[in-house]
């Protein structure tokens, strides 16, 4: 089960790279009270109909899943968002790529909680398969965009641990508190 918006944002980042995307683009933007996350790719994308039944939770792309008939990382997702009076929006053209942005009000006592935006990262650069990834954070006017590229063959432990500091401190400046 997923227990903070982090964890779907890493469950969408890894759609992306299954649907062959080799950039995805995550951003996560602070304003008072609401919280915007959004996940871009440069993937296949998907056909109006297939977008159309990415929420639901017995349906999933043929194929996707050859154990399994289901998908449930979007429909789970849309659920949580509307515990909190949130929202879900999926664009996607074939060959254009898929974007999934999720809003929600911080102020709802149902909110998801953020997470480890390091730790998030830090699992994206130890990835599988070879991928650009540029991670944006924005709150409240200030903001940092770091870009890196995943290959697990080539991700150091040394390496890893850099972008891992680098996170930590650009989220120490966004917003004021050592994250750990």
């Amino acid at each position: 089960m997923h227990e903070s918006l982090c964890d779907y944002l890493l469950e969408l980042a890894r759609n992306a790279v299954e649907a062959a995307a080799t950039r995805v683009d995550i951003t996560v933007e602070e304003t008072e009270g609401t919280l915007r996350a959004s996940v871009a790719d440069n993937g296949r994308g998907m056909s109006e109909a297939e977008r159309a039944r990415c929420l639901d939770p017995f349906g999933t792309a043929a194929g996707k899943h050859p154990e399994r008939r289901t998908g449930l990382g979007l429909p789970l997702l849309e659920a949580a968002l509307a515990q909190a009076d949130g929202t879900i929006r999926v664009e996607s053209q074939p060959g254009n790529g898929t974007c999934v942005t999720a809003e929600q009000h911080l102020n709802s006592p149902d909110a998801l909680p953020t997470g480890s935006i390091p730790d998030l990262c830090r699992t994206l650069a130890a990835g599988i398969e070879l991928c650009h990834w540029r991670f944006t954070h924005q709150r409240n006017g200030k903001r940092y965009s770091i870009e890196f590229t995943s290959d697990a063959t080539s991700a150091s432990p040394a390496e890893q641990q850099r972008l891992q500091t680098r996170l930590r401190e650009c989220e120490r400046d966004l917003t004021g508190e050592a994250t750990l």
